[in-house]
């Protein structure tokens, strides 16, 4: 079984860990659980990656 990043050790992959909440925090853990603030959150990583891989002038 691969858990965690060994999956992508194993195959040689690049791979990015976002820590983007607390679970340890009953705010964040109920913040996350709701989808539209799933869908949010991953509308933000998806933004930033635009932003980060546009082309620079």
């Amino acid at each position: 079984m691969l858990v965690g990043t060994h999956w992508a050790n194993k195959y040689n992959i690049p791979t990015v860990l976002l820590e983007t909440i607390y679970l340890s925090s009953p705010e964040d853990r109920e913040w996350i659980l709701k989808p539209s603030n799933q869908k949010l959150m991953m509308e933000a990583v998806i933004d930033g990656l635009d932003r980060y891989f546009e082309p620079k002038s």
